[in-house]
């Protein structure tokens, strides 16, 4: 979610009037309502570039560029694949253990699917239901992970000592902000068994 410039170079390229998108990989490019429309560069150089200024991809990611240059009113007439973008951060992950399993101050393994995860990527475990850009958030311990090998990574990460529901926040590095929810849980109070005071013993037939 952190904002870029883009910059599409062309000789000529019809800076005036072309459409750019970005969209899932893998099709054909086309007119895609789930795609991601670029309008109107922030800067334009005629006949050579168009550059887009704070650009934003909400999801991690690997996404194709799409161009078109020939338009018939509004209309694309053809569109073209320009160029690949991937987007560092975790798609999924393991969930936490179910309540019943999980009390407070437990430790339990967390693994992140995603593109171009690193050892820098950090998790943090937030109280509440946060959204990751919270001062719960802002407080909690970053933890580095246990490997990271770019498409995968795992973390031993701790509930937090009291009872509660919690978020599982990542960043990009120690030094970013923890800014993208991972996963909610809940931890229960951890109760022991104990004979109550009034029991009494009650012996069969036979004595036993």
């Amino acid at each position: 979610q952190q904002p870029f410039d883009f910059v599409l170079l062309g000789n000529p390229l019809n800076a005036e009037g072309g459409q750019l998108q970005i969209q899932t990989p893998g099709g054909q490019c086309r007119k895609d309502e789930d795609a991601l429309p670029l309008h109107y560069p922030k800067i334009l150089r005629p006949r050579v570039s168009c550059t887009w200024k704070g650009v934003v991809i909400p999801r991690a990611g690997r996404y194709d560029v799409c161009w078109c240059d020939r338009t018939y009113g509004a209309t694309c007439v053809l569109w073209q694949l320009v160029g690949q973008i991937a987007v560092a951060g975790p798609i999924n992950s393991t969930a936490p253990p179910e309540p019943a399993l999980l009390g407070p101050m437990m430790l339990f393994k967390m693994q992140i699917w995603g593109v171009n995860l690193t050892s820098e990527g950090r998790l943090g475990v937030a109280r509440g239901r946060s959204d990751c850009a919270d001062e719960a958030s802002a407080e909690a311990a970053k933890l580095a992970p246990l490997w990271a090998n770019s498409s995968t990574a795992l973390w031993e990460v701790a509930s937090p000592p009291e009872p509660g529901n919690f978020t599982i926040c990542w960043g990009p590095s120690d030094g970013s902000p923890l800014s993208a929810v991972i996963r909610r849980g809940l931890a229960v109070p951890r109760e022991d068994c104990r004979l109550s005071e009034t029991w009494e013993p009650v012996l069969d037939a036979t004595g036993s």
